[in-house]
């Protein structure tokens, strides 16, 4: 009677079992999966691309030395590769890969020649949409002496991908310019490559993709995804404070990738050292990279920002408006470009070109805004009002349709309106943890995308807590 592929593929795992060490067995074969026995081609299922070539590069000899007795002289390898596709369920398309491991001297056909690293059309990378703004180029990105140094590493970065500079952490208030920065590396590395894989998103989306596929049973497809990244950007990673395990599943890939020497280029509000709430493994891992600060713009920079956006939507103003806008908005950039909209707004409701007076009125309103502070009281008092429900209710256990949504926006703007961290906001808006404030901010993120008339309300209360 035939043996089964599963037996074979156990006396397979044994002898490979007798030649490498424990550790490298339960990385690189135990995952194996027999699929058929095709003669001497045997089938076998690998996780990733990655983990195919690892085999290959590393283990393909002792391979060879411990299928020959078993299958036979001629065996060969035929792979089921898992090719992930980047949606919300990281569903996977299996394509089969051929491979030979002729005996040593070869045959007259194939002269002894083998290379184990051709590989079949069919062993193609996935097309992954990168989610970089088409604006955020280094060509478009002012430097100064705020954000020299940073700009200098980020171009090193783009250039060499996976060299000397990686990780490299960004840090900087909001507004500086981070975000333009990292999403300019990544797309100078799909100009110079446009077949490396890179990925931006913000610490946010990450948690809530890994809160999805845990909870469909997607954890193994979620990580196998990001390890076939090739440059890994991540936004305001200090959100990842108190989320043990988004943190744990961040961490492995993060030590996936730098192994591989894949790129990991990350931002942050502060210095790894002032992140509260993150695992020391994590800061320490940061840290190991090259860290650069991008600061508050210098008046020499801002006034190159303001005429480079003015110059952009083709407005033209006397010089001394520019000057007055650099010397007055003192904080970030996207206060810079917050006042040149402005500007624009004015001009055109009073039909008037924008003159020193329309400067002035906006910068009043600017500064008279900076000097609110959003508080949670306030957000409650407006969310409760408009809904109808007393404050109190909010941190109630109450199950109510309209108690829960009230709840659920009242922590969206808490999120979105304060600097306060996951934990804070759960505490203090309704006595819940963080894991009920990032569900609740992605509901009424979902819901404000599919439903307009209540992205409308949203609008509109978010003016009613801001006033």
């Amino acid at each position: 009677m035939s043996q089964s592929v599963e037996t074979i593929w156990s006396k397979c795992l044994e002898a490979i079992g007798q030649h490498v060490s424990k550790s490298n067995y339960d990385t690189w074969f135990a995952p194996i999966k027999p699929i058929a026995l095709d003669g001497q081609i045997l089938t076998i299922e690998v996780p990733t691309r990655y983990f195919m070539e690892t085999i290959e590069g590393q283990f393909l000899g002792i391979m060879r030395d411990c299928l020959r007795p078993i299958i036979g002289d001629q065996v060969g390898l035929k792979y089921q590769v898992t090719i992930l596709q980047p949606n919300t369920s990281f569903q996977a398309e299996r394509v089969n890969i051929e491979r030979q491991l002729p005996i040593p001297g070869g045959n007259a056909a194939t002269g002894g020649q083998f290379n184990p690293f051709i590989q079949s059309e069919q062993a193609r990378k996935p097309v992954l949409d990168p989610q970089l703004n088409a604006d955020f180029t280094f060509d478009n990105y002012i430097a100064g002496d705020c954000n020299k140094f940073a700009r200098a590493l980020a171009m090193e970065v783009a250039a060499k991908p996976g060299g000397a500079y990686n990780p490299y952490f960004v840090y900087g208030q909001s507004g500086v310019g981070k975000t333009h920065l990292i999403q300019a590396i990544g797309a100078e590395v799909k100009r110079l490559d446009k077949d490396k894989n890179v990925i931006y998103l913000s610490a946010d989306r990450f948690m809530r993709q890994y809160m999805d596929a845990k909870r469909v049973n997607m954890i193994n497809g979620f990580m196998a995804f990001y390890q076939q990244i090739d440059v890994l950007i991540v936004d305001d990673v200090q959100d990842f404070a108190g989320r043990e395990g988004t943190t744990s599943a961040f961490f492995q890939i993060f030590n996936y990738l730098i192994q591989s020497k894949k790129q990991i280029i990350i931002a942050a509000d502060k210095n790894p050292s002032e992140i509260t709430g993150l695992e020391e493994r994590m800061l320490t891992r940061f840290k190991a990279g090259i860290l650069a600060e991008v600061s508050c713009p210098d008046y020499d920079t801002r006034v190159r920002i303001i005429e480079s956006k003015l110059a952009k939507d083709g407005i033209v103003v006397i010089p001394e408006i520019i000057t007055f806008i650099a010397a007055n908005l003192q904080t970030n950039v996207r206060e810079l470009e917050g006042c040149i909209l402005a500007l624009m707004a004015r001009a055109a409701v009073i039909h008037s070109e924008i003159t020193m007076d329309v400067a002035r009125q906006v910068i009043g309103s600017i500064a008279y805004s900076n000097k609110k502070k959003v508080t949670i009281e306030k957000i409650c008092s407006v969310v409760a009002e408009h809904f109808k429900v007393p404050v109190e209710e909010l941190s109630k256990s109450s199950r109510k349709q309209d108690v829960v949504l009230a709840r659920q926006v009242a922590m969206y703007f808490a999120k979105q309106l304060t600097d306060l961290s996951l934990k804070v906001i759960g505490l203090q808006v309704a006595n819940r943890n963080h894991a009920t404030v990032l569900y609740s901010v992605s509901s009424i993120q979902d819901k404000i995308e599919v439903d307009k008339s209540f992205g409308a309300l949203i609008r509109v209360l978010e003016s009613k807590i801001l006033s």
